[in-house]
């Protein structure tokens, strides 16, 4: 993400056809030059770019795209746990995750069903004219919605060790939301939940 970022190398570097395609595999990333996003849930490719003719969000679904940073986990021995009501933004959700794992815990991904009361969420759309030397730089261009009353499902990676990586300085999440009914994705950056329940992987978990 640093290599973007600041030094502006936007190039793909991961092809994402090339990862084993299996129900286990879970990732995200943005699309190279930063023209959208990618989200992988259940070993199925989602990228969404910006139609400027009608200004929406378009998700193709099993495309060849590649991008310039990516994270992926193939998980596995998942524990399913209901969240409390009482967690509803990213932050509670991170300071809940941070509660149940360990102190130890590497990196991992994890996912999240629930039902929204509204989310916002972006995606990338960098002008081509855009000479990237900074975050800021980097984030001109984002097409940003708003999602109300639906379910969705957070495709998330957690870490304490890898801010500018696959991180953003300030927090420990990365996470892309999932409209599997309307076949959309987008990078999640606020959001209201209703209910949720989280699967998270058994080996993080602090000892019951």
């Amino acid at each position: 993400m640093k290599r973007v970022m600041m030094k502006g190398d936007l190039s793909g570097k991961i092809a994402i056809d090339t990862l084993q395609k299996n129900k286990r595999l879970l990732g995200l990333g943005p699309i190279a030059k930063m023209k959208g996003e990618i989200t992988l849930l259940r070993g199925k490719t989602y990228s969404s770019s910006f139609n400027e003719k009608d200004s929406s969000i378009v998700t193709h679904i099993d495309t060849e795209v590649s991008a310039p940073f990516f994270v992926f986990s193939y998980e596995k021995d998942l524990e399913p746990m209901e969240v409390p009501k009482k967690v509803k933004n990213i932050d509670q959700l991170e300071d809940w995750i941070t509660e149940h794992i360990r102190e130890d815990a590497e990196a991992f991904g994890f996912t999240v069903a629930s039902h929204i009361r509204q989310a916002n969420v972006h995606i990338q759309n960098l002008p081509d004219s855009v000479d990237v030397k900074s975050p800021q730089d980097a984030h001109i261009g984002q097409y940003k919605t708003r999602l109300t009353d639906r379910d969705v499902t957070l495709v998330g990676f957690f870490s304490d060790d890898d801010h500018g990586i696959f991180t953003h300085h300030g927090t420990n999440m990365h996470i892309h939301l999932v409209d599997e009914k309307n076949s959309m994705t987008a990078h999640l950056d606020a959001i209201d939940m209703e209910s949720a329940t989280i699967h998270l992987p058994l080996d993080v978990l602090k000892a019951r």
